[in-house]
């Protein structure tokens, strides 16, 4: 096992090193790259003072070369608009994407998972087809466009919910008061993941359920409620676990609609706003860390393996 983790590591830092050689030269190669910076109203004291602190004087791979050996060594460096540090922005945007993420997998995993099994269970019935319905309008409905219909319908009609921020203005630590601000958005990113649960779920327990020693425990009499949850089910994880890591991509990347539309301070709203900036050096930094975050995700799902299927742990 130890030999799997390392090897898995030393991997994930290759996929590392590429993605942000790609992301470097992919900015610094857009029209007008970082020197865009430089507004018209500058100095030419200005002007040379900003080429220096962004290294312009110097080739791009020389550039790539000064910001990896300052990232590996912790800084991500300046913000360009704003002259504060990348790990400082970062750290505040995290969390808030996080528990975004986190919660709205929680949801997507609680309701997709029974439903993925109920529709294998009763097969070209009732559930399975309202498991298909739920599945493709999930796919079909653009994320942006769910939540506008649920702002227009919960906050504006109804007046239930509010329809952006994380918390009312001048309210302390309150767990009901910071809920109402979640139910929005996490509703949002849930439904673009609980599709794909659901459909991977489904296919997972029919496949096993075709399995000899399925069919083996109900010839010695097993209960039916023993035979798909503790022959079938466990089995079917594996599948369901590695499409647990890579929904956590999936949402990262659809925080940055729904933190942008609901007003969250998160990465996804940090994203557009360093793009709209040309802050080439958040963009790196972003990068980064999203990129490590998939990465220590897909090693756990990894990991995991080994727990729910003991051959994956002997081999």
């Amino acid at each position: 096992m130890l030999s799997f983790f390392l090897r898995r590591a030393g991997e994930g830092v290759i996929v590392m090193l590429f993605v942000t050689i790609i992301t470097f030269f992919l900015v610094n190669l857009a029209p007008g790259g970082p020197a865009v910076m430089m507004r018209m109203d500058m100095t030419a004291e200005q002007r040379d003072a900003l080429a220096r602190r962004l290294n312009l004087d110097q080739p791009v791979h020389l550039r790539y070369a000064s910001w990896f050996g300052n990232a590996i060594r912790g800084d991500l460096g300046r913000s360009v608009n704003d002259n504060r540090r990348v790990n400082e922005i970062i750290g505040q945007r995290l969390p808030v994407t996080l528990n975004l993420t986190f919660w709205s997998l929680l949801v997507a995993v609680a309701i997709g998972v029974p439903l993925g099994v109920a529709a294998a269970v009763w097969r070209n019935g009732p559930v399975d087809y309202a498991a298909s319905v739920l599945s493709v309008l999930g796919l079909a409905i653009p994320s942006f466009w769910f939540a506008l219909l649920l702002i227009l319908l919960f906050s504006v009609t109804l007046g239930w919910l509010p329809s952006s921020g994380m918390r009312s203005v001048g309210v302390g630590f309150d767990v009901v008061d910071r809920a109402r601000y979640m139910v929005l958005p996490v509703t949002v990113l849930a439904t673009s993941a609980l599709p794909f649960m659901v459909r991977y779920t489904r296919s997972a327990m029919l496949s096993v359920i075709a399995e000899d020693y399925v069919r083996t425990a109900r010839a010695k009499g097993v209960r039916e409620r023993g035979v798909y949850f503790v022959h079938a089910f466990r089995n079917a994880l594996i599948p369901v676990v590695t499409q647990v890591g890579l929904l956590i991509a999936r949402l990262i990347g659809g925080a940055v609609v729904t933190e942008t539309i609901f007003g969250w301070p998160g990465m996804g709203r940090l994203a557009v706003e360093a793009s709209n900036g040309r802050d080439f050096t958040v963009i790196m930094g972003l990068t980064v860390v999203i990129a490590s975050v998939v990465i220590v995700t897909n090693l756990l799902v990894d990991l995991a393996y080994g727990l729910i299927d003991p051959r994956v742990r002997h081999a």
